[in-house]
């Protein structure tokens, strides 16, 4: 770790999963309990996805860097850390100490990998001097969005630990497997991007061709696929029945719209359009898994405009990107089960575009604005993955997308709240 990104971890003054800041600790003289606190944040360190970093010397009430003493600065020892910490993980991984003198004040920092093969198990009780358990033998800790650490408690937090268990298994194997592959390269992954690249500028024609350019109004673009391009993955029947099978139909209006007078097949595929006034909207799904969508905002018609801006509203975000992600479950478990799926979600035209709610039972107050023109998401996420959290994911981009916004108080809970009404069509 370089000094530039010690300060950039001091600069972010927001803890996470992969991120905690204390105070002050001395190493030396801490209680055997304090310690194993510690040593309880670094085991779930190694059991979160990107490991996580523990900073000592930042203010507890407002993460400002007031820097460590000397003493408990020179109290933080790589060897005497690692000791301890093996006394209770199994197998024994390390951590990585750095201390830094950075604008004159100290700072510690404790870089902890993700575990390599197998998962970090405590394998040893300890006990505070009150007799609280600090550490259990034979618990899984794991570090949380809210950033803290706990004892895996759901199924679903062990599906997705298991989950991540079996990848890095499997990646460890592959590359054992690429090193006994000599003089052959592994092409096919870009040969891939290639082949899907052909088939996203054959949408881009035939949208055009059906919708126009849209140039005055906002709209979602959307582009999913699997990670491996395979040309015949699907035939156009298949492609038939599991659209229709597997469309999301929360609000009365279907997710992707089917409008049957524009509805056929093509030569690679199928594909529909429709264009009203103040709605078009156009869709491909390829053979080869490519889905391929745009449509326009329906705050873009004019009676929604305030102050004469064009506007978006902030409940249509959150029941768009769940009924998004709700078909890209439904859909692709049914077309590339064991696979990787790209998504990548785009908003256009929003810049100096407000966000509004136009639901009267909300009191909703603020100036948010972006700034930008187009907002672009990208996202890979195992099959297993999106099958187990898939609201949780469009949570994740509907939170980034209102930041790019300037609203940086709406919260987890906010977001799922309105998911949780559209799913049971409670408008």
């Amino acid at each position: 770790m370089t000094e530039k990104e010690a300060k950039e971890l001091l600069l972010r003054k927001n803890e996470s999963k992969n991120l905690d800041y204390k105070e002050k600790f001395n190493w030396d003289n801490a209680l055997k309990s304090e310690k194993g606190q510690v040593i309880k944040d670094i085991i779930a360190m190694f059991n979160t996805q990107d490991g996580g970093k523990i900073v000592f010397g930042v203010r507890d009430k407002d993460f400002e860097f007031i820097g460590l003493s000397k003493e408990d600065f020179e109290s933080f020892d790589s060897t005497k850390i690692n000791d301890l910490l093996h006394n209770y993980t199994d197998p024994e991984y390390s951590c990585l100490i750095y201390k830094f003198n950075i604008d004159e004040k100290y700072v510690v920092i404790i870089d902890v990998p993700e575990f390599k093969e197998l998962p970090v198990i405590c394998k040893n009780n300890l006990h505070s001097q009150d007799n609280k358990l600090i550490l259990q033998e034979g618990q899984i800790y794991i570090r949380t969005e809210k950033a803290t650490t706990e004892v895996i408690s759901s199924s679903e937090q062990m599906r997705e630990f298991l989950n991540r268990a079996i990848r890095r298994k499997s990646n460890e194997l592959l590359e054992n497997i690429k090193k006994l592959i000599e003089g052959k390269s592994l092409t096919y992954s870009q040969e891939s991007k290639e082949r899907y690249k052909l088939e996203f500028e054959q949408y881009s024609i035939f949208a055009t061709e059906k919708i126009g350019i849209i140039k005055d109004k906002g709209y979602w673009k959307i582009f999913a696929y699997p990670e491996n391009y395979i040309h015949n993955r699907l035939d156009q029947k298949k492609i038939k029945e599991l659209v229709e099978k597997n469309k999301v139909d929360l609000r009365g209006w279907d997710f992707p719209h089917i409008d049957y007078k524009n509805t056929t097949n093509f030569n690679n595929g199928r594909q529909s359009f429709a264009k009203w006034e103040y709605h078009t909207e156009a869709w491909r799904f390829y053979n080869s898994g490519l889905f391929a969508w745009v449509s326009t905002f329906g705050e873009d018609d004019k009676s929604f405009r305030k102050d004469g801006k064009q506007v978006l509203d902030f409940i249509n975000v959150i029941y768009s990107l769940t009924e998004f992600f709700l078909f890209f479950k439904r859909y692709y478990q049914e077309v590339s089960r064991n696979s990787y799926l790209n998504i990548n979600i785009t908003l256009v035209n929003v810049d100096n575009r407000k966000l509004i709610c136009l639901n009267p039972e909300v009191n909703f107050h603020g100036n948010y604005f972006s700034l930008e023109k187009t907002l672009t998401y990208e996202m890979k996420i195992d099959m297993i993955d999106l099958t187990s959290s898939w609201k949780e994911k469009a949570n994740e981009i509907a939170r980034k997308i209102f930041l790019a916004f300037n609203w940086d108080t709406i919260s987890e809970e906010t977001i799922s709240y309105w998911q949780e009404r559209l799913l049971k069509k409670d408008f």
